[in-house]
């Protein structure tokens, strides 16, 4: 039987979507294990104490560093405006020492890429990742006495507790 112009010349047949959709379905959890794969993978290469030489250098561990934003947010709303507030006056001095010591540690994956080892420039960008490590910590300490000055006498108490050995 002839089609009429615009129209398919057979019929969709219900097993022909079924297929469509299976391709779709398939082709859609090959990318998800793909990227779970990688998650995985990005997970188990990421511990250890390769990971720790190229951790931030303002974060503490994460537990510690969990706890802290915890405590933080327990925080009367006030107090976390305060705070955010005159951190944020700092920005113009954290930020580059911030990016001076990614730079820095950047430049150690540089010199282990190198198709020949040097020891001696690895050492000198160890060394820079030091001073860099250095001058950021400088830099958020004073950040840190100044913006902790605005909290409350509660607020200090709360945050400056000891650990409990719950990690509470």
């Amino acid at each position: 039987m002839p089609s009429e112009p615009g129209m398919p010349s057979e019929p969709r047949t219900p097993s022909g979507r079924r297929v469509t959709w299976l391709a779709v379905g398939l082709f859609a959890s090959v990318l998800l294990n793909l990227f779970l794969a990688g998650v995985v993978t990005g997970r188990l290469a990421g511990a250890g104490p390769v990971s720790e030489v190229f951790a931030p250098a303002s974060a503490p561990a994460a537990s510690v560093r969990e706890l802290m934003q915890e405590r933080f947010r327990a925080l009367p709303l006030a107090d976390r405006l305060r705070f955010r507030a005159a951190m944020a006056a700092h920005r113009d001095t954290l930020r580059p020492t911030g990016a001076a010591l990614l730079r820095a540690r950047m430049h150690v994956l540089t010199v282990l890429a190198a198709p020949t080892y040097d020891p001696q420039a690895m050492a000198d960008a160890l060394s820079a990742v030091r001073e860099a490590t250095t001058a950021a910590q400088v830099a958020m300490h004073d950040a840190l006495v100044q913006s902790l000055g605005t909290l409350s006498p509660a607020a200090r108490a709360l945050l400056g507790s000891p650990l409990r050995d719950d990690g509470g």
